[in-house]
């Protein structure tokens, strides 16, 4: 995890210092002028809040998808993982689990093809399924 924060603080200040160093690439434009510290700083804390969550969500989807076969916390990509027991009080693999609810992920690559997800008939029990992005934001929930 420090060495991915690592990474994420080099390429912001990259960012930074390269902003107000060249000519703008827009058509008829003239040189940019130097950022201030003030407006440094700005940016870069804009960037840190926009690439965060997409670094700690890539990190739990590496750790929970780097097995081979399944098991009770971990499976690969495309595969389902059913948690059969309630998470651990020690289990820091995401934001705050939930002490008494048993989760079912799976965690899907789209960038090549759709997937068809089926929800079979669940009668009168409480479910829901919901489908996040990489900043962790629902933007679909089947229930």
């Amino acid at each position: 995890m420090q060495a991915t924060m690592l990474r994420l603080a080099v390429i912001v200040i990259a960012m930074v210092t390269s902003m107000g160093a060249g000519p703008c690439m827009a058509q008829g434009a003239t040189e940019a002028p130097p950022l201030g510290a003030v407006e440094a700083v700005r940016i870069a804390t804009e960037a840190y809040i926009y690439g965060y969550p997409l670094v700690t969500f890539d990190t739990v989807r590496r750790q929970q998808t780097n097995v081979a076969a399944p098991d009770g916390e971990h499976a690969p990509m495309g595969q389902v993982i059913k948690m059969r027991s309630y998470p651990a009080v020690d289990n820091h693999c995401c934001a705050a689990p939930n002490a008494d609810t048993l989760y079912t992920l799976v965690w899907l690559d789209v960038s090549k093809e759709p997937w068809v997800l089926g929800i079979p008939d669940m009668g009168n029990r409480y479910y829901i399924v919901p489908m996040l992005d990489g900043w962790s934001e629902v933007f679909k929930v089947a229930s």
